[in-house]
């Protein structure tokens, strides 16, 4: 179990998990349904009962999440930003939907020690799993300018490098390639900008370091050895979060549930139901006898 004082990081650490595995669950039914029905819009995927969402949520869904223009516009909008082009083309990785921690775990196994970043860079966002080209412009010239620099600060010998230098990597990406949730070369981090001050995580230190003005960025050695310490902390308990929610991702009663929940508060106007009927008509049995039966 985890510190207490943690709990609120490892909260919103599986929060933010189990936010993006629902997305992309939803996701992947969308496209099995339209492939299912051969067509290209989900408006036309009412009645798809073959998946693991029961029908009456799923043909609410249809009606009152994904055809609204809200979420046509989010759609329209979250495609632009990913097609936006970056360096000279459009910005990727080769991690698929699998979150950078669950891929650092993986290659803990393989290594039978833990990857550096450097190592964790290559395998997420080169070819043929970490050992080919890189899939972007941006990677390669971020690694390149972070390999560089990291050399200019440390000296030639990479055993006299840190593990990793939030300052040098937030140089390397010129301060840029924060989103909302999302920190270059991180993925996830839960609530983004604002969960800085709650946290101290790999992606969480890079952004502070981008955000403070230069004065405030000098780091002493102990300060670096405590954030090191810590990211491994919240690394560890990220992969175990991830375990209990891959568990939990295959209770099916649980998922149609939250789903449930989920599309009362898309429609709060349930709530008032009750109230805006009138009295109940008496039954037949109320007429014949006057009265409820004994």
């Amino acid at each position: 179990m985890w510190p207490s004082e943690k709990a609120k990081v490892v909260r919103a650490i599986w929060e933010t998990t189990c936010k993006e595995r629902l997305r992309g669950m939803l996701e992947e039914e969308r496209k099995r349904a339209m492939r299912h029905f051969g067509v290209s819009e989900i408006s036309k995927c009412k009645g798809y009962n073959v998946g693991w969402i029961q029908l009456d949520i799923w043909d609410r869904l249809v009606s009152d999440v994904w055809t609204t223009d809200a979420w046509k516009n989010r759609s329209i909008n979250g495609k632009r930003n990913r097609m936006t082009e970056k360096d000279g083309s459009i910005t990727k990785h080769t991690g698929g939907s699998i979150p950078f921690m669950v891929h650092a775990e993986r290659m803990e196994k393989q290594l039978n020690r833990k990857p550096t970043y450097g190592e964790l860079f290559n395998r997420t966002h080169k070819r043929e799993k970490g050992q080919g080209d890189f899939v972007d412009h941006k990677s390669k010239n971020v690694c390149e300018s972070y390999t560089s620099s990291m050399s200019q600060k440390y000296g030639p010998d990479e055993a006299n490098h840190h593990e990793f230098d939030p300052e040098v990597w937030c140089d390397a990406i010129g301060g840029q390639g924060t989103t909302r949730t999302h920190f270059y070369g991180f993925g996830i981090t839960p609530r983004g900008k604002n969960f800085i001050s709650t946290s101290i995580n790999a992606g969480d230190a890079s952004y502070s370091a981008c955000s403070r003005p230069n004065h405030e960025r000098e780091q002493t050695p102990i300060e670096i050895d405590n954030l090191r310490e810590e990211v491994t902390l919240v690394k560890d308990r990220m992969i175990n979060l991830e375990d209990k929610v891959e568990k939990q991702a295959s209770d099916t009663a649980d998922i149609k549930k939250y789903l449930e929940q989920m599309m009362d508060m898309f429609n709060p106007a349930r709530m008032f139901t009750n109230a805006s009927i009138g009295p109940s008509q008496p039954t037949s049995h109320d007429k014949d006898t006057g009265g409820p039966p004994l």
